[in-house]
């Protein structure tokens, strides 16, 4: 029986990691996923005779006694030995993954954060169609005495020949937009292309779409349905869904909606960032509820919700 299982392992294993290479959806990639690890579990009886061979025979009576008794009722060991692989191969596999995109959502956070204060609605990005915050409240953040800058965001969804998408509006700095990787492509053109009036798309949005650099995506605007080309891929790890990027600009001609969502202030150099944050709060009470975080502190929330 052992050979027929060994030999019933190793094709298993092989067309797991064919179906493996060769898969483009995750319902054949978890095809191949359990061909693999199937066969590794047929392989665990031969496995476990040639280890157990391995017991040297100075070894004591009850380890010598222990091997003999696994390999006398292979029938009967050989599952729990595979049952007991398998397990500790899941617990090691998911232990890397998540230490993995850890390790990645940490580093998209130390590039992707660039000011020193975020300001946001409670609801900005809980709910895709988000609220605004109040102009007089932008002009009294953004004139502070210690912001020498600032970028925007207002997000909203907007229906396109794919089906419906979430559109990030941005105003962005010349070092708001060194906090977006680009999938591939020289990023100074792109931000150029951008301004023209083309957009970015997430990956996780050109993964679901199948789209490339180049494509056209015909989005319904306030002037009617509009034809906007993607200038670039970007990495982002903020939506499972995907997210198109659009300059400010761009937006308000098609759309004449001139409100703002969030704001990113950058603080002069040696300014106290509690202290501003402090102060802003002082301004904002009792004219809007809004959330106010430094960089660090918007970054350690981020890590605890992912944990």
């Amino acid at each position: 029986v052992v050979p027929w299982l060994s030999g019933a392992g190793v094709l298993l294993g092989c067309a797991g990691a064919i179906v493996l290479a060769m898969s483009e959806t995750i319902v054949t990639g978890y095809l191949g996923l359990f061909a693999l690890v199937l066969g590794a579990a047929l392989l665990s009886p031969v496995a476990t005779v040639v280890l157990l061979r391995g017991v040297p025979q100075r070894s004591g009576a009850v380890a010598r006694l222990a091997a003999r008794g696994i390999t006398g009722a292979l029938s009967r060991t050989s599952a729990a030995v595979a049952a007991l692989m398998v397990a500790i191969a899941a617990t090691v596999g998911m232990g890397i993954m998540v230490t993995s995109f850890r390790a990645t959502v940490l580093d998209w956070l130390d590039y992707h954060l660039r000011a020193d204060v975020y300001i946001s609605i409670p609801d900005a990005y809980s709910r895709r169609a988000s609220s605004p915050l109040a102009p007089a409240l932008i002009q009294a953040f953004t004139e502070y005495p210690a912001v020498v800058d600032f970028t925007s965001w207002r997000g909203a969804e907007v229906n396109t020949h794919l089906g419906t998408m979430h559109l990030s509006v941005m105003k962005l700095t010349a070092a708001g937009r060194k906090g977006y990787r680009l999938v591939a492509g020289d990023p100074e053109p792109v931000w150029r292309r951008v301004a023209a009036g083309e957009v970015l798309v997430s990956e996780s949005l050109a993964y679901r779409y199948r789209l490339q650099v180049g494509a056209q995506l015909k989005i319904d605007t306030a002037l009617g349905r509009r034809v906007f080309h993607v200038a670039g891929i970007y990495y982002d790890y903020g939506s499972d869904r995907g997210t198109l990027l659009m300059a400010r600009p761009v937006y308000e001609r098609y759309w004449n909606d001139h409100t703002v969502s969030a704001l990113g202030l950058y603080l002069k150099p040696g300014a106290d960032t509690d202290r501003v944050i402090a102060a802003l709060s002082r301004v904002a009470a009792e004219r809007q509820a809004v959330v106010i975080r430094s960089n660090q502190g918007l970054r350690a929330a981020s890590i605890a919700i992912f944990d």
